[in-house]
């Protein structure tokens, strides 16, 4: 029995997409997401994720904090919203 394919939407201002393609059934769809880099095909006004380096987290909570603010007020409105910050502990 195979199992759909898992349709994820990547925006297509994200510069450096997670390879995803590594995983079989998972399939990439590049789109404007309004927020988040990251949804699910279908689901895009209930869930997102944002991906961080922690270079990118450090602008946003200083210099870059009013865009970032305006980010987190869009994802109020989803269901399900997380941010991923990609560092070593």
């Amino acid at each position: 029995m195979n199992a759909a394919p898992l349709s994820l939407v990547v925006d297509t201002r994200e510069q450096a997409p997670y390879g995803f393609e590594r995983f079989p059934g998972v399939e990439i769809i590049r789109a404007g997401l309004p927020t988040g880099d990251y949804s699910l095909a279908g689901h895009e006004s209930r869930a997102a994720v944002e991906r961080k380096s922690l270079d990118d987290l450090i602008g946003c909570l200083t210099v870059g904090r009013d865009r970032f603010e305006r980010e987190l007020d869009r994802a109020r409105a989803l269901a399900c919203f997380a941010v991923v910050v990609e560092a070593s502990m």
